[in-house]
């Protein structure tokens, strides 16, 4: 869906600071431009994707009423083209964390940047790329130029900082992908150890995340190992195993755990890695082909319009239980 974010937000350039929104308002308003919304899902039956489904096979309710769908967008057989089954724009969003905790890098060249993000990818996606600590940059606009991104990388790799504001940074960098418009499926991968240094409430991540429509999928990163057990919000230098041995089961759950779980809470998916190369990104781009191979976007056109705008929850299910398990299908919408 076409959205414009009621906070201001500049618009992207290369290497530039993300800005703050003025009047940040948490009860987030957004303003639809177009009644059309899209609602990404996956159905799988055990391990196996269910492919070949259509309207027939789906029911789309808003705030409980049933809704008429415009049209399925359906997954497609393993090895048949994307593009030849897709109309709706893909873009990989990744925001990773500088902070002095977990960034530890083996610089990218451009062969690896293929190898680890591009190869694993269709034609169609595109990526952009945002590293934070204390302050918020976009390093790459969307792009598939390797060239671009190894840059884009490399000047992330050597910035480090102190502070990692993560739910503030996920929350802006949410509305400034949002301001490009445009039908398209975005999802974002946040690379952090979760440890924010900031009251930002994750709640307001959720609720913005599900109303634009953008997955978040976080990567937890472990740091390089050291024999430094935090208190509070503080650096984590542990790899991911002996961080769990050293902190107490109520710190893990209330940092790092929290920060899994805007994954199931936005309909992405969690991940783990120990350092941050290519083969780790590959990792994750290749999880991302496999999701966008296998998805469905249900599309549908609000049957009421409000004459002031209010904010409405939209649910998609499957018509028979039997046909697999739902993932996802559901988002917030305000028009």
């Amino acid at each position: 869906m076409r959205v414009a974010a009621g906070l201001l937000i500049l618009a992207a350039t290369s290497t530039a600071q993300v800005s703050e929104p003025a009047n940040a308002d948490p009860r987030l308003i957004i303003k639809a431009e177009s009644n059309l919304v899209l609602v990404p899902l996956h159905v799988s039956k055990g391990r196996n994707a269910v492919a070949g489904l259509g309207p027939e096979d789906f029911e789309v309710f808003e705030d409980g009423i049933r809704q008429e769908i415009a049209f399925v967008e359906t997954s497609g057989a393993q090895g048949e083209a994307i593009s030849q089954r897709r109309s709706v724009p893909k873009e990989i969003i990744f925001l990773i964390d500088v902070s002095i905790s977990v960034s530890r890098w083996r610089l990218l060249d451009d062969q690896a940047i293929r190898k680890g993000i591009l190869d694993a990818l269709t034609e169609d996606f595109l990526v952009s790329v945002y590293g934070f600590g204390i302050t918020l940059k976009q390093y790459a606009a969307p792009t598939r130029d390797p060239a671009e991104l190894v840059r884009a990388l490399y000047q992330l790799a050597l910035s480090r900082e102190g502070q990692s504001r993560v739910y503030q940074s996920v929350f802006h960098v949410l509305h400034h992908a949002a301001a490009r418009g445009g039908n398209a499926r975005r999802r974002l991968f946040v690379f952090s150890d979760g440890l924010d240094t900031t009251r930002f409430k994750p709640d307001r991540v959720v609720q913005t995340a599900r109303t634009l429509g953008i997955s978040i999928n976080p990567v937890t990163v472990a740091g390089p190992e050291v024999s430094h057990i935090p208190t509070g919000p503080k650096r984590i230098d542990q790899s991911i195993s002996k961080r769990r041995a050293a902190l107490s089961r109520m710190d893990y759950d209330a940092h790092t755990g929290q920060f899994q779980s805007l994954g199931r809470r936005t309909g992405g998916r969690k991940y783990e890695i120990d350092l941050m190369d290519w083969r780790s990104l590959s990792r994750v781009t290749e999880s991302v082909a496999e999701l966008a191979r296998t998805e469905y976007v249900v599309g549908y056109y609000p049957g009421l319009i409000d004459d002031e705008m209010t904010t409405h929850e939209v649910k998609v299910l499957l018509k028979d239980k039997r046909t697999g398990t739902l993932r996802g299908g559901r988002r917030l919408v305000a028009h």
